[in-house]
């Protein structure tokens, strides 16, 4: 719900979310937005919160967030890194 209210908000404004930074309303929408993703984390599975999941919200965030992984094998320890 609280995507589809974010969305019907911009399209609404006929403004991109970066105008709209500055808007009450919008800070607004968008912080209902973000309390909506965290409740979606902390009430998620086990099975949501493996990698899957992960990428799920990554995507979801525009891949904004830092992301760091490490895959340690019996054999080379692989590890890698996006800003």
């Amino acid at each position: 719900q609280a995507v589809c209210d974010m969305r019907k908000f911009v399209a609404a404004n006929g403004q991109s979310a970066e105008e709209l930074r500055n808007d009450k309303k919008f800070n607004k929408v968008r912080e209902d937005l973000t309390n909506a993703l965290k409740d979606v984390v902390n009430d998620a599975l086990p099975d949501f919160l493996d990698a899957w999941g992960v990428l799920v919200m990554d995507a979801a965030a525009g891949r904004q967030g830092k992301l760091n992984g490490v895959l340690i094998t019996t054999g080379p320890v692989l590890t890698g890194q996006r800003p």
